[in-house]
């Protein structure tokens, strides 16, 4: 009995995540199918050609090709690139406030993301000195650490090496994330935090044993201390913690000792809170200090009201009306809080709000994961901003085909990969399904915008790995029809 409802549940989710994002992210059967004829021309001449079977890489070796291969695109791009482009936006005034630290404006007592990293870069500054060049250089240094992460996780997910060696790959030469290495942003830290969270988590749950020993304390503590830093730098916070739960109570349907697991999984659950809130709460408050006055803590309603507001995307206007109804209520944030969600709940108790439009949550959804080319289209307006090259049209037009071709495959190997999920019914797989699903569910209430799921998109490189390895065994017609098994010794 609990098997089947286990089951169902898993369909239940599958069938919502097709729903979204897969059916958003598919925009091109043509090109799924080139890729599919691409995939058995690669697979026939790896089996004719004799070549190809004398290449062996040894997985020892693995870890050291990601660094190099990471280290090596992003540190090009960033020295290709560096003196034609220019910070726009957002990302001018971070630049910017790296060098003065002056947070003396109120735009940072209500959006504290735009803190820590700054900060941080101003410390490597005091060492190698103060430029663009330093800044973007930290940026590859943290996408080669991401890459090496992806790599970690995608082998504990999937019990195979090559699994995670292919996952950071695609990774390492996913187009858009290339180039969005020359953007100065928060969201490559908050990646790098993300992944280490999975990974700690993903090594906990390696271990069947249910006794808390000081090892899984300190594992636990450190995912509390890293889910709460990730705060400061892009909110998935919430969404991973809820994961945590639900993955918990469904891998109790499996477990004989419910008891126990279940005692020892709401004491881990717990020390994570704890640790996560104590993090948060100490990190404010040296903001505070950063800032010279008390900041907002929690700032949900401003992001409700932009994000169910007139079409849901980046409104100047509604986003300075929190600014100021913060102002007005002399920095008390939950007094602010009040006034804002008054208005949203009014807007949609009376039937005025957004939300009743036809398609737009369709819209937002199609703005969220239609495509991927915000990063790139982020690059090309720096570039333009500091002296127009003639490079930009190559990136505008064959740079970004290829880029939207990447995105589609993978979307469908992602979605592709459920079938190993429900086949072996694989929890920790389910894991990360739901971390992306709930990710992109919390970005269709805020303001939509296509490169906020960034932070996330490494999942979407380990998940499609599932999915391509699954893919190359029906190929192969191996199998005789069998599943592909993943999470097996």
């Amino acid at each position: 009995m609990k098997n089947k409802l286990l089951s169902l549940m898993l369909y239940i989710f599958t069938f919502l995540f097709l729903l979204f994002p897969t059916s958003y992210g598919i925009s091109d059967l043509k090109v799924l199918i080139f890729f599919a004829i691409i995939l058995l021309l690669i697979l026939f001449l790896y089996k004719k050609v004799k070549i190809f079977k004398k290449i062996h890489i040894n997985n020892k070796l693995y870890p050291w090709i990601i660094l190099l291969l990471a280290l090596i695109s992003r540190v090009m791009i960033v020295f290709l690139f560096n003196t034609h482009i220019e910070q726009v936006s957002d990302f001018a005034r971070a630049l910017n406030v790296s060098n003065t630290l002056d947070f003396s404006n109120e735009y940072y007592r209500v959006f504290t993301h735009w803190i820590l990293y700054p900060v941080m870069i101003h410390g490597v500054y005091m060492i190698f000195g103060s430029s663009q060049l330093v800044a973007l250089l930290v940026n590859a240094i943290l996408l080669t650490i991401a890459a090496l992460l992806v790599y970690k996780v995608s082998s504990l997910l999937f019990k195979n090496k090559t699994f995670g060696f292919v996952s950071a790959l695609i990774y390492i030469f996913w187009p858009s994330s290339i180039l969005y290495t020359l953007i100065f942003t928060q969201e490559h830290i908050c990646s790098v935090l993300l992944l280490f969270v999975l990974y700690l988590f993903l090594k906990l749950e390696d271990n069947s044993n249910l006794k808390l020993n000081k090892g899984k304390i300190i594992a636990l503590i450190g995912i509390g201390i890293c889910l709460g830093l990730s705060t400061f730098f892009k909110n998935f916070a919430p969404v991973f913690l809820i994961a945590f739960v639900i993955y918990y109570f469904l891998v109790a349907f499996k477990e004989k000792n419910i008891k126990k697991y279940t005692v020892v999984k709401l004491i881990s659950i717990g020390l994570i809170v704890i640790c996560f809130s104590l993090t948060k709460s100490i990190v404010f408050l040296e903001i505070d200090n950063l800032v010279g006055g008390k900041v907002a803590r929690n700032i949900i309603p401003c992001y409700l009201n932009v994000g169910l507001s007139n079409d849901g995307t980046y409104d100047y206007d509604t986003y300075y009306e929190y600014i100021n109804a913060f102002i007005d209520n002399n920095y008390d944030y939950d007094k602010a809080n009040d006034e804002i969600m008054n208005i949203v709940k009014s807007d949609i108790l009376d039937g005025t709000s957004a939300i009743y439009n036809e398609d737009f949550f369709d819209n937002k959804a199609r703005i969220i994961v239609g495509n991927d080319q915000s990063k790139i289209i982020l690059v090309i307006s720096s570039i333009n901003a500091k002296d127009s090259m003639a490079i930009n049209n190559f990136i505008e037009n064959q740079y970004m085909d290829f880029n939207d071709y990447y995105y589609i495959v993978l979307i469908a190997l992602m979605a592709l990969g459920l079938v190993i999920m429900n086949k072996n019914k694989d929890l920790k797989l389910f894991l990360l399904y739901l971390v992306l699903f709930g990710s992109l569910l919390l970005l269709l209430l805020i303001e939509a915008q296509n490169r906020y799921t960034y932070a996330i998109q490494p999942l979407l490189c380990i998940l499609a790995t599932g999915g391509l390895f699954y893919l190359i065994k029906l190929l192969r017609r191996k199998d005789n029809g069998k599943i592909l098994e993943v999470n097996k010794s």
